[in-house]
């Protein structure tokens, strides 16, 4: 390397030989950061119909079910539905979330009646998830929600 200083100075002359080879190493340096890219995370693809059961910290458990329409990298929509009993027509409710890579799932929704928050794992094509209803009464209930994904997409 000194070699090729002396030689460069002798020929273009010290004043220029130092921005010349303060470029030169920038170059080599900012080349081989350029080629390390990082590697793309796999999220978690959770298109489909989600079906399980639901279990309330205050008792009443039912069936739930979990329509994800559309995912877009880590966001996804869908409609979430509990069926706590068989004699009252369930009420949808439109939600919005998202899928980390290590399988976090969160998502929060509203329709009139009530807003949820939900957050917890998927792993494989079971999702376990902690739920927080809030009504339009201003009570609220808690609980836990297991769903599978359905390979037939569901009704």
């Amino acid at each position: 390397m000194n070699c090729f200083i002396s030689l460069l100075k002798a020929r273009i002359g010290c004043r220029r030989a130092v921005p010349l080879v303060a470029l030169a190493l920038f170059a080599a340096t900012a080349a081989t950061q350029c080629l390390a890219v990082p590697p793309s995370p796999i999220i978690p693809n959770v298109v489909g119909f989600w079906f399980g059961e639901f279990a309330s910290d205050n008792g009443p458990a039912g069936f739930t079910s979990l329509r994800i329409e559309s995912e877009d990298v880590r966001r996804f929509a869908g409609t979430f539905t509990f069926f706590p009993d068989p004699t009252v027509p369930p009420n949808p409710c439109f939600i919005r979330g998202t899928a980390s890579d290590s399988g976090r799932i969160s998502l929060h929704g509203s329709n009139d009646s009530f807003a949820v928050h939900a957050h917890g794992q998927l792993t494989g094509g079971l999702m376990s998830l902690d739920y927080r209803l809030s009504f339009a009464d201003g009570s609220s209930d808690s609980g836990t929600v297991r769903i599978a994904i359905e390979t037939g997409n569901g009704p």
